[in-house]
């Protein structure tokens, strides 16, 4: 859902998106009348000018030091995993290999 407002008095257009909570607008752009074509027209300048407006309210601190936690957690995880695999592969190769050299210095 969306609206215009046009204010006529400051010559002023504005363009909301608004989501469930329609007190508070997901996106806003604010044009002068005089500059509406031209923004219009200037693709990159008419896409800058819109402002994301977390309807969510901020992020706890709390929450956003978790989640980096996280995220580096994870991908060290996943970056020493092939190191991890080669280590225990090769101590399963010395083991196995060093009990069987065992076993056969037992039987001589």
């Amino acid at each position: 859902f969306g609206e215009l407002e046009f204010d006529w008095e400051n010559r002023m257009v504005q363009a909301r998106v608004l989501g469930v909570d329609k007190e508070r607008p997901l996106l806003s752009v604010q044009w002068s009348m005089e500059n509406k074509a031209e923004a219009l027209m200037n693709r990159q300048q008419a896409e800058s000018s819109w402002q994301c407006v977390n309807y969510r309210g901020s992020v706890h601190p709390m929450h956003r030091a978790i989640a980096q936690v996280a995220s580096v957690s994870v991908i060290s995880f996943f970056l020493c995993l092939p190191t991890l695999m080669v280590i225990g592969l090769l101590t399963f190769l010395y083991r196995s290999c060093f009990r069987s050299n065992n076993k056969k210095n037992d039987r001589h």
